[in-house]
Order: C-alpha cells, then sequence, then structure tokens
C-alpha cells in the first residue's frame, strides 16, 4: 500500500454507436449472456462492494449516470423492447427498465 485509497467504478453497460459510428465500438452488453437485463450491472455492483476502501468513506463511483446517447444511463426509462437497427445494437435487446438500475444500486449499496 502506498497510503491511496482506492474507488472501485462500476457501469451499467456502454453504446456508442450511435453517436461514434466511426469507430465501430462493440457494444458492452447490459445483460450477462442467456440473464435478465440488468445482470451486468448487479454483477458488476455486486463485485465492487467488495473493494470500497472505507479510508475513502466506501465510496463506489457509477460511471455515466445519464449518459442516454452511450447508454450507460441508470435514470429510470419506459418504452418497448428492441434489438433494431442491428448497426446500432448488434443484436443487443434493449428495454425499457423503469427504476430497475437505481433499485439494484440501492439493494446492493444499502450497507455499505
Amino acid at each position: 500500500r502506498r497510503n491511496c485509497a482506492y474507488i472501485p467504478t462500476v457501469s451499467p453497460g456502454y453504446n456508442d454507436l450511435a453517436v461514434r459510428p466511426e469507430a465501430n465500438q462493440i457494444p458492452l452488453s447490459r445483460s450477462l449472456f442467456g440473464q435478465a437485463p440488468g445482470s451486468f450491472f448487479n454483477t458488476a455492483v455486486t463485485s465492487a462492494r467488495t473493494l470500497v476502501d472505507s479510508s475513502a468513506s466506501n465510496v463506489l463511483m457509477v460511471n455515466s449516470f445519464n449518459e442516454f446517447h452511450e447508454d450507460s444511463q441508470i435514470e429510470p426509462t419506459t418504452g418497448e423492447s428492441t434489438s433494431t437497427p442491428f448497426n446500432l445494437t448488434y443484436g443487443l435487446s434493449y428495454h425499457g427498465y423503469g427504476t430497475l438500475y437505481l433499485d439494484i444500486l440501492r439493494s446492493a449499496t444499502r450497507d455499505i
């Protein structure tokens, strides 16, 4: 240790194809393969919880709270499920998830 606090960071997913198509980045799915929407974020938060540093006030950083254009938001949404157009989704499913991501964060961090 070098007397440096550690702050773990989590993200709900990422897809910047709509704003940076020339980069052709493969999206980071919000769901682990074959699992429910939010499973990636739930796993990330649960794992990061074990890494919080009491010398940094147990801070856990959520990367990109409301970056809708990069699909990294956790703010509530509504809407129909879709996986099109393929050039923007790579076939990943997108859902109106209500307060799911806030609920995951609240539940996983309640006691830290």
